[in-house]
C-alpha cells in the first residue's frame, strides 16, 4: 500500500485558479512533459455550460461569485495492490460525489511506487441551465455538505474502506506511530535497515496497544461485577430484564474513563452509582409499565378493528331474522310475553 494519503484543496474565482488546476492535472500546455498522466476522465459536465473539463472550470474562474470557490480539489494516494488504478480511482470518486458534481479525475503514476489521482469537481449540483450563467448562478445552489468540516473525515473513511477491498490487510498508521514507507528496488542497505526498525518498531506499538486494549476490557468486567454485587440487594426482586439492563448501564458508566483520561476507581465508581442506580430502576420500571400499556392499547385498537370488520357486536334489538322461519320464531316468541296465560305459575 502506498502512503495512507488524503488532502483537500480550494481554488479562489477569479483569479484563473481552476483553468490553471485543470490545465495542470491534465499535462497541457507548459505541463506537457509531465509523463506521469495516465488518464484524464470528465464526467457529469453540464452541456449547456461546456464541452469538457478544462472549459468548465475556466467558466467557474469567469462566473462564480467574487471571492468564491471555482473548485474543490482532493488529492488520493491509490493502492499499489490496485490492478487497475483507474478504475479504481473512477470507483472511488463515484461513490464519494455520487453523481452530483461535476468533475475531472486525473491519475498520475510514474512507476515508482507513488500512484495518485487528482479530483477536481464543483460544489454546485447538476441544475441545467440554459446559459453557463444559469449554472453559476444562486439557481443551482452550492452542497453545503461539501464544505462542513466532517466532508474531509467522512472522504477518509471512505477512502479506507475502499483501499480495503484491494488490500484487506492494510492498517492506517495511528497515533504516534512512525512511517514506515514502501519497500524501493534499488534502496541502499542503510536505507532498508532503517525502514525495518521502523516496521518492527510499529509491531511493537500495535502489539502493546492490543494488550492494553484488553486489560482494560477485562477492568471494566471486573469492577462492573464487583459494582453489580454491591448494589444487588437494592434491586434483587426486579425481574430479571431489568438487572440484565441496570448492569449494562454500569459497564458504560465504568468504560467512560474521568475528564483528566485516568480510569475510575471503585470507591468513586461506588461513591457515583450510590443515588443513579436508584433512579435507574424507577426509570426502567416506568419505561416497562408504558411499553405495556401501548401493547395494551395496541391490543385492544387490533380487537377494535377485526370486531368492526365482521359488523360489530350485535345487541339484541338489532337482531334481525332473515328467514321465514327465523321471522315466525320471532313472532311466536312476542305473542307469548303477551299473553297472560302463557305465563310459567310458581
Amino acid at each position: 500500500m502506498a502512503t495512507n494519503y488524503v488532502s483537500t484543496r480550494t481554488g479562489k474565482a477569479g483569479t484563473g485558479a481552476g483553468g490553471k488546476h485543470a490545465i495542470y492535472i491534465s499535462g497541457l500546455d507548459r505541463h506537457a512533459d509531465k509523463i506521469e498522466v495516465q488518464a484524464v476522465i470528465d464526467k457529469n459536465i453540464p452541456a449547456s455550460v461546456a464541452k469538457d473539463g478544462l472549459e468548465f472550470f475556466q467558466k467557474a474562474d469567469e462566473l462564480e461569485r467574487a471571492n468564491g470557490r471555482s473548485y474543490r480539489s482532493l488529492i488520493v494516494a491509490i493502492p499499489r495492490e490496485a490492478t487497475d488504478k483507474t478504475a479504481w480511482a473512477q470507483t472511488f470518486t463515484d461513490d464519494l460525489l455520487k453523481d452530483r458534481h461535476a468533475y475531472r479525475l486525473a491519475i498520475h503514476d510514474k512507476g515508482d511506487g507513488n500512484p495518485h489521482a487528482h479530483l477536481m469537481f464543483s460544489e454546485r449540483g447538476l441544475k441545467e441551465g440554459k446559459t453557463p450563467k444559469d449554472f453559476f448562478s444562486r439557481q443551482n445552489p452550492k452542497d453545503r455538505l461539501v464544505s462542513h468540516e466532517d466532508w474531509l473525515k467522512n472522504a477518509k473513511a471512505l477512502y479506507l474502506t475502499h483501499v480495503q477491498k484491494v488490500a484487506p490487510n492494510y492498517t492506517p498508521p495511528m497515533k504516534g506511530e512512525p512511517k514506515i514507507g514502501p519497500k524501493l528496488k534499488n534502496a541502499s542497505p542503510a536505507f532498508e535497515a532503517k525502514r525495518v526498525k521502523r516496521e518492527n518498531q510499529v509491531h511493537r506499538i500495535r502489539k502493546g496497544e492490543a494488550e492494553i486494549a484488553t486489560l482494560d476490557a477485562y477492568l471494566v468486567d471486573h469492577k462492573t461485577h464487583f459494582a453489580f454485587q454491591h448494589f444487588k440487594p437494592t434491586f434483587e426482586k426486579t425481574p430479571l430484564k431489568t438487572q440484565a439492563t441496570i448492569k449494562h448501564r454500569m459497564r458504560l458508566h465504568v468504560s467512560k474513563p474521568n475528564t483528566d483520561g485516568s480510569p475510575k476507581t471503585l470507591k468513586q465508581i461506588l461513591e457515583e452509582l450510590s443515588q443513579v442506580v436508584a433512579r435507574w430502576i424507577a426509570d426502567i420500571a416506568r419505561e416497562n409499565e408504558r411499553k405495556a400499556q401501548e401493547a395494551q392499547q395496541r391490543a385492544m385498537e387490533a380487537e377494535r378493528e377485526r370486531l368492526a370488520a365482521h359488523g360489530g357486536i350485535p345487541r339484541p334489538f338489532d337482531f334481525r331474522p332473515s328467514s321465514k322461519w327465523g321471522r315466525a320464531a320471532q313472532a311466536q316468541t312476542a305473542a307469548a310475553s303477551t299473553d297472560p296465560t302463557s305465563r310459567h305459575k310458581p
